[in-house]
């Protein structure tokens, strides 16, 4: 449940700044909550189920959340894709911000 929980920090975290329009405040913000999310993670690979070697373990944690980032990429390229075929452009802010943005 910690490395779920992690893994949704990691996911989180690792944005492209510039394109949601962020300053580097919180730019800032966001690369001390994955420091932080990495030393708490240290803590409880070390203290609690005791591994002497986690780098395996961590990888595939980061493997993880790298897999997850692109395939939200090909879901939002492929409703793009809909949207263009089936002329779903409509007045609504939210189905415009899903399919163009």
């Amino acid at each position: 449940e910690r490395e779920f929980h992690a893994l949704i920090v990691i996911a989180f975290c690792d944005v492209d700044v510039a394109s949601f329009g962020l300053g580097d405040t919180e730019a800032r913000e966001l690369d001390q909550l994955r420091e932080r999310t990495f030393r708490e993670l240290h803590v409880y690979y070390k203290r609690d189920l005791e591994l002497s070697e986690y780098s395996q373990r961590l990888g595939n944690l980061l493997t993880i959340a790298h897999i997850a980032h692109e395939a939200g990429l090909i879901v939002c390229e492929e409703f793009r894709t809909y949207a263009t075929m089936f002329d779903l452009n409509t007045n609504d802010a939210l189905l415009s911000e899903l399919f163009f943005n």
